[in-house]
C-alpha cells in the first residue's frame, strides 16, 4: 500500500545514521498506566528498521516470557514490511509453561526477514498490585544494544496517587501531558538514544543505560519500617508451634 511504502522508504533513508548497527528503532513509544492498588498496564509500540541481513537472526524470531497473572504479556500486533511496500502479519505463537519457574513462553516469526525489513510490534504487559510489597517500584529501560531515533515513555497515573519519577542516564525531563477529572499524564521525551556499547572495565550496566524509575517510596525509611515490621520476632518460635514440637 501507499503507506507501508511510505513507511519503508521513511526508514530506509532514516537507517543511513545508523550503518553501523545491524538494525535501529525507527520509534519506540512507551505507554503507562498506573492504577490506584499498583497494578500496571504497559503498552508498547516499536519500530525495528533492518539495516543488514544479520539483523534478521536477532529480530526474525522475538521471543517473550511473563508469569501470569502477576505479569502477563499479550502481542496486540505484530508487522513486517518488506522494501517493497508489500508485508506479513504473523500471528503470535505460544510456547510451553514451565510450571517449575512459573512462567510462559511466547514468539513471533517473521519469515522472510531480510536488510531493508521494517518490524512493526505492539504488545501489551499488565501486572498485578502489591503482590510481593505493598509499594509501587518500576523500572523502564530505554536503551540497549540497538540505536533508537525516538523513545517516548508515557506514564498515568490517579490523581490522588503519589508518585516520584527519576530519570537516570538521560537528560529528558519530565512533561504534563493530558489530565482528567481522575488521572494525569507525564510524558518523558528521550528523544535519539544512542546504543548502549560496553567497554572492558566499564560500571555496571544499571549504571550507564538510560532509564526511568517510578517509585511511591517516600524514602527508605518506609521501606526498612515496613520490613522490620514484617520481619519482627521471626527467629522466635510461637506458642502455637511450640505445643506441637
Amino acid at each position: 500500500t501507499a503507506e507501508t511504502k511510505a513507511l519503508v522508504a521513511k526508514a530506509a533513508e532514516a537507517a543511513k545514521a545508523h550503518l553501523d548497527f545491524p538494525a535501529f528503532k525507527l520509534e519506540n513509544k512507551i505507554d503507562i498506566s498506573i492504577a490506584k492498588d499498583y497494578a500496571t498496564s504497559e503498552t508498547e509500540k516499536l519500530s525495528i528498521y533492518l539495516v543488514d541481513e544479520t539483523s534478521a537472526e536477532e529480530f526474525g524470531h522475538m521471543a517473550f516470557e511473563d508469569s501470569p497473572p502477576e505479569k502477563e504479556l499479550t502481542i496486540l500486533k505484530a508487522r513486517m514490511i518488506f522494501p517493497d511496500g508489500s508485508f506479513i502479519d504473523p500471528k503470535p505463537e505460544e510456547g510451553a509453561y514451565d510450571l517449575k519457574l512459573a512462567r510462559r513462553l511466547q514468539s513471533v516469526k517473521f519469515l522472510g526477514a531480510k536488510a531493508g525489513c521494517l518490524i512493526q510490534l505492539e504488545k501489551k504487559t499488565t501486572g498485578l498490585g502489591g503482590h510481593a510489597i505493598p509499594f509501587l517500584d518500576e523500572r523502564e529501560i530505554v536503551q540497549d544494544e540497538t540505536p533508537s531515533d525516538s523513545t517516548v515513555v508515557t506514564v498515568t497515573i490517579p490523581l490522588d496517587l503519589k508518585v516520584d519519577f527519576k530519570v537516570y542516564n538521560s537528560s529528558a525531563k519530565a512533561e504534563p501531558g493530558s489530565s482528567t477529572p481522575y488521572a494525569k499524564t507525564t510524558i518523558f521525551n528521550f528523544g535519539a538514544v544512542p546504543a548502549y556499547e560496553p567497554l572492558p572495565n566499564d560500571p555496571p550496566a544499571m549504571d550507564c543505560i538510560a532509564r526511568l524509575e517510578i517509585s511511591s517510596l517516600a524514602s527508605w525509611d518506609e521501606f526498612t519500617s515496613w520490613a522490620n515490621r514484617i520481619t519482627a520476632n521471626n527467629n522466635t518460635v510461637d506458642e502455637p508451634t511450640k505445643k506441637i514440637v
